[in-house]
C-alpha cells in the first residue's frame, strides 16, 4: 500500500519533498561497479539498482532502451563522469534490479524513474534516453520540468513514427523477444548478445554485461516491456507530453532517405518529438546503426558534454 501511495503522488508530480525524504530513507549502498558506486533504492520491498559517479556539476541520468540494462552505456558514461555527475540504473528485472509484479507499462517505467530522481535529489538533471528510453525521459521531463536542465535523445523510438505502431511491427518485435526467451533458456542468448552489442567492451564492464545481460530473467523482462511498447507510444501520440524549454538534442542514426528523397520516417519523427522546444537541435551519426552509444560513442559523448557546458554556463 505504501508503494502504491508513492506511485500515485509521483504520477501526479506532487509532494516532491516528501517523496524525496521517503526514498532517501529506503536505500542502501554496496560495492563499486564499472559504471560507479552501486546503490539500491527500496520501492516498497522491491529494490532498484543504480550507480553514481562524479562529484560536481549537473547530474546526467541515463535511461536504456527496451530490454536493456545500465551496461548499454558502458562506453559513454565513463567519459561523461570525467566532466560531471552521472547516474545509470537498471529498470526492474534488468541487471541487478529486482523484478516487478506490475505490468511493464510506460507509466510504470516512468514512475520508477521519477522515484529515482526524488531519491537522488541532485538536480538539475540532464536526461539521456536511448530508443524507448526517449519516450520515458520525455515523459519524465514533462512531469517535473523544474528538475530538468537538458535532454539528449539517442535514436529514440518516437510516437511520431507511425511505422513503430503498426500491427506488423508489433508482431515482429513480439516474435523477436519471444525467441530471445527461448534462446536464453538453452544458454544461447548470452553469447549472441555479447557479439551483437558488447564486442567493444573489456575489463569489468565486459564481465558485468556477460553476467547480467542475455539471462533468462533479462529476456523475460524484455518481453514484458515489449508487450506494452506499442500501447505506450499510442498513449503518447494521443496525449502529447509538453517538454520544458531547456537545451535539447536528438541524435538520429544515418539511415537511408525515403523513396521520395525526404529523410527517413524515424529521422523525421525525432525532429517532430522536440519541435515544441525552441532551439532544439538534431544531429546525425555517420553509421545507420541504432546503437549509436556502442558503435559511435563519441557522438553521444560530444552532445552530452555540449549540454553540460550550457547548463554550467547558465
Amino acid at each position: 500500500m505504501r508503494n502504491l501511495a508513492v506511485r500515485r503522488e509521483l504520477s501526479r508530480g506532487l509532494a516532491w519533498n516528501s517523496l524525496t525524504r521517503y526514498s532517501r530513507a529506503m536505500s542502501n549502498t554496496t560495492e563499486s561497479t564499472a559504471l560507479g558506486r552501486s546503490n539500491y533504492l527500496d520501492l516498497g520491498g522491491r529494490r532498484l539498482h543504480y550507480c553514481t559517479a562524479g562529484t560536481s556539476g549537473p547530474t546526467v541520468l541515463f535511461e536504456a532502451g527496451l530490454g536493456k540494462s545500465r551496461t548499454i552505456w558502458g562506453l559513454v558514461q565513463p567519459e561523461v563522469e570525467k566532466l560531471t555527475r552521472t547516474v545509470v540504473y537498471d529498470r526492474a528485472g534488468h541487471g541487478r534490479s529486482d523484478e516487478s509484479s506490475e505490468p511493464r507499462t510506460l507509466e510504470n517505467l516512468v514512475s520508477d524513474h521519477l522515484a529515482l530522481l526524488a531519491h537522488l535529489n541532485q538536480g538539475p538533471y540532464i536526461l539521456v534516453g536511448h530508443s524507448y528510453g526517449g519516450p520515458i525521459v520525455r515523459t519524465v521531463a514533462s512531469r517535473v520540468p523544474d528538475q530538468v536542465a537538458g535532454i539528449v535523445l539517442v535514436d529514440e523510438s518516437s510516437e511520431a513514427a507511425e511505422g513503430l505502431m503498426s500491427r506488423q511491427y508489433e508482431m515482429v518485435t513480439n516474435f523477436i523477444y519471444l525467441t530471445q526467451v527461448v534462446l536464453a533458456k538453452v544458454g544461447l542468448l548470452a553469447p549472441i548478445v555479447r557479439r551483437a552489442y558488447f564486442r567493444d567492451f573489456d575489463g569489468s564492464i565486459a564481465d558485468e554485461s556477460l553476467q547480467e545481460d542475455g539471462t533468462s530473467r533479462s529476456a523475460r523482462t524484455a518481453r514484458a516491456e515489449c508487450k506494452y511498447f506499442v500501447p505506450g507510444l499510442q498513449r503518447l501520440r494521443d496525449n502529447p507530453c509538453q517538454l520544458p524549454h531547456v537545451p535539447v538534442t536528438t541524435i538520429s542514426a544515418n539511415r537511408r532517405p525515403a523513396q521520395d528523397g525526404q529523410p527517413n520516417e524515424l529521422t523525421r519523427s525525432h525532429a517532430a518529438s522536440v519541435q515544441s522546444v525552441p532551439g532544439a537541435g538534431q544531429v546525425s551519426s555517420e553509421l545507420p546503426n541504432h546503437y549509436i552509444q556502442l558503435r559511435e560513442p563519441q557522438v553521444v559523448i560530444r552532445e552530452i558534454e555540449a549540454i553540460v557546458q550550457k547548463v554550467i554556463a547558465g
